[in-house]
């Protein structure tokens, strides 16, 4: 990873976060839960989540070329960071998505 992809990016910029699950498979029930414990450092770095599921609508999934599910795309100014799988491991998904630590973050869910 390089360095600049591994420093928080500043507060306020557009950053998006779209989490691709299918239904209620429990990977995707992890991962959603795992979502939750990024939301503060998301939301302290100003971006944004949605949560799409392929089941319901693949159409987003097809658009942002996602194939596995879950998936966590981030989409921010120059730099374009997919994370498959539940998302259990907060510390390395914030570090490879450059989102700072935040205090009292909730738990990781799942092995």
């Amino acid at each position: 990873m390089s360095p600049a992809r591994s420093r928080p990016r500043p507060v306020g910029e557009d950053r998006r976060l779209l989490l691709f699950v299918a239904g209620d498979e429990p990977n995707s029930r992890l991962a959603r839960a795992n979502l939750e414990g990024l939301r503060p450092s998301v939301e302290v770095a100003g971006g944004t989540v949605e949560v799409h599921d392929v089941l319901e609508d693949f159409t987003a999934a097809m658009e942002h070329r996602i194939l596995v599910t879950p998936a966590l795309l981030q989409l921010a100014p120059g730099s374009r960071v997919v994370v498959v799988g539940s998302l259990c491991d907060l510390p390395a998904v914030r570090r490879a998505l450059g989102l700072p630590a935040v205090a009292l973050t909730s738990a990781k869910v799942g092995p």
